[in-house]
């Protein structure tokens, strides 16, 4: 089983809503509580350029029963 270190103080850092688990695998690596936000503004642009040929793979495989 593979080990890693942690920063203690950022082990500590995490507010109590996270679980314990999830603190040492994010101390781990190094993870701000900052960074684990999901807010709407932190998600990235969605980017349709290849809706149209999503759909039309999706209806195809729909049609021909995959």
């Amino acid at each position: 089983m593979l080990t890693r270190e942690f920063d203690q103080v950022l082990l500590e850092s995490y507010s109590e809503d996270i679980p314990t688990f999830l603190k040492k695998i994010y101390a781990a690596r190094s993870v701000s509580e900052a960074q684990l936000s999901l807010g709407l503004s932190n998600l990235l642009t969605p980017n349709f350029d290849q809706l149209d040929q999503a759909l039309s793979i999706l209806e195809k495989a729909l049609l021909e029963q995959k």
